[in-house]
């Protein structure tokens, strides 16, 4: 099953229980999710209605995954949608079961997994996690009205916390997520469009506004009105800013006419091409727009900046061993799931219907779709 990562943001966000964290990568896109399809074993026999259902969603190796910690996540994201005065369609409902049961799933085999292996996180490493979750919020403020929002507690997000530093041990005992040198360089090369920053321009404007409906006589008047305004704002003892509060018709008149930095395509044609060419402290003739006439002035310019690799390169570190770290996370998911007995419990009903022959054959076979992420925001922030 495939969901989109906005579903998977929001459904993460709801959870009580752990996301795989990594060390926080830059803003980036998404990218699509890949499926890998993993047999388990066929469930025993469970009534059909929801009504009637009452016991464990499921067993993974002989343990049970309590009705109670299902029902907690899926009534919290129902809670959510329906508080926008929305109804959680049918259709959507089985898939975020679904999602949330293969969640609960995961979050069982590693727990055994490294129980078995006897790996965990010290009290240092898990302190260290915690203080560098907090700093992204910046202040204690900010932190204790996440966990308020995201209905969690300190002692939940270090329980998280201290799984995923288990589990970032336990992968790199497999193998050394730190990504080389070359690695890096390659990323930086395959990804340069994000480390270059366009022309900028930052301008200030007054607008003389012109009525779409204005006849030949209101047009000449407003262009009068706007050569007047030209003439007093090239004289060297005027305050431009001053007068776009005093003469600018548009809603930065308060500002004193500014518009802050913007790129090309930010503005319309006439206006991007009159202050681009502009030099630094000029002010254009009169120029005329779907909005009117603007007198523009040039504050400050910018130019196209490439970031040298050099000051790149802890970023991308960080966001390229993110990155092994979630493929090594779906490799051993992968192989725990193939090797382990699981049994689905959960009603059919619940459940998504099958779409297709294939797909009503894989649902018979209880086959267990894993969506795992590369560089989805959601799978770096661990919800308490």
């Amino acid at each position: 099953m495939h969901l989109p990562s906005h579903l998977h943001f929001l459904l993460a966000l709801l959870a009580l229980s752990a996301c795989s964290k990594t060390p926080a990568p830059p803003s980036q896109p998404n990218t699509p999710a890949k499926t890998v399809q993993a047999p388990i074993t066929p469930p025993i026999a469970v009534p059909e209605s929801p009504k009637e259902f009452h016991g464990p969603v499921a067993r993974v190796n002989g343990v049970e995954i309590p009705e109670e910690v299902f029902f907690k996540q899926f009534n919290k994201f129902n809670s959510a949608f329906t508080g926008k005065s929305r109804t959680l369609p049918d259709k959507m409902a089985r898939r975020y079961r679904q999602t949330i049961l293969h969640d609960l799933i995961d979050q069982e085999l590693l727990k055994q997994k490294l129980e078995k292996e006897g790996i965990t996180a010290s009290d240092e490493e898990i302190l260290a996690e915690l203080n560098e979750y907090k700093a992204m919020f910046r202040t204690e403020e900010n932190f204790q009205r996440y966990l308020k929002d995201a209905n969690g507690s300190v002692e939940q997000l270090t329980e998280n916390l201290k799984h995923n530093a288990s589990l970032k041990k336990l992968l790199s005992f497999q193998g050394d997520l730190r990504p080389s040198e070359t690695d890096m360089k390659a990323y930086y090369n395959e990804n340069l469009a994000r480390y270059t920053t366009k022309e900028q321009i930052n301008a200030s404007h007054i607008l003389i506004k012109v009525d779409a409906k204005a006849g030949p006589a209101a047009e000449k008047a407003s262009k009068a009105l706007a050569d007047e305004i030209y003439k007093e704002a090239i004289k060297p003892e005027t305050d431009f800013a001053e007068l776009a509060r005093q003469k600018s018709q548009g809603p930065t008149a308060p500002k004193g006419g500014e518009l802050g930095f913007f790129g090309r395509g930010k503005m319309v044609a006439e206006f991007e091409n009159a202050a681009f060419a502009l030099k630094k402290g000029e002010i254009s003739k009169p120029v005329r727009s779907q909005y009117g006439w603007h007198i523009i002035k040039l504050n400050d310019r910018k130019d196209a900046h490439v970031q040298p690799f050099e000051e790149a390169k802890d970023k991308i570190g960080t966001l390229v061993e993110g990155r092994n770290y979630r493929k090594a996370k779906a490799i051993l998911l992968k192989k725990l799931n193939e090797e382990a007995k699981i049994e689905i419990l959960l009603p059919p009903s619940l459940l998504p219907e099958p779409e297709n022959p294939v797909d009503k054959a894989k649902a018979e076979g209880n086959a267990k779709a894993e969506a795992y992420h590369d560089g989805d925001p959601a799978e770096n922030n661990p919800k308490p």
